[in-house]
């Protein structure tokens, strides 16, 4: 791939190239829609995540999510550089945590009383998302692949 786009390219730009404007428009829509889900996802969790540790939220969770998407917005449309350095402290924290997890489990004689889902189910979750998951990772390369 580099070899073929020395400059650049991202899905559309090699997609046009090499199978032509139809395809290219079909790789740029899947792109807009995987971003559109990517920052609906994420809200949504978020949000689902805050109501869980605050419940007295769960009626607002709508207004919430408004809220954070607003930010989000106004905030990618300020740059790159404004995004950046807003977006560093809160991923800072989320990779510190996630360490803080790790370790607190590594150190934990026993699982928690409320250890969440039944192992049982969690092979039948997987097999659904995992699934689509690996088409959506795949997909790019299967667009170069194609030509």
């Amino acid at each position: 791939m580099i070899a073929a786009f020395p400059e650049g390219g991202g899905c559309y730009a090699v997609s046009k190239a090499n199978l032509g404007a139809r395809a290219s428009r079909l790789g740029a829509a899947s792109l807009v829609v995987d971003y559109v889900l990517t920052v609906a996802l994420s809200i949504s969790a978020g949000v689902a995540a805050l109501v869980s540790a605050f419940p007295t939220l769960g009626p607002d969770s709508l207004a919430i999510s408004l809220g954070f998407l607003a930010l989000l917005t106004a905030l990618n449309l300020r740059g790159i550089a404004t995004s950046a350095r807003t977006f560093l402290l809160p991923t800072a924290v989320f990779i510190a945590g996630i360490y803080v997890v790790i370790v607190a489990g590594l150190f934990r004689s026993h699982p928690a009383a409320s250890a969440g889902i039944h192992p049982a189910v969690v092979p039948k979750v997987a097999a659904v998302v995992v699934g689509p998951l690996r088409l959506t990772a795949a997909a790019p390369r299967m667009i170069a692949l194609m030509r």
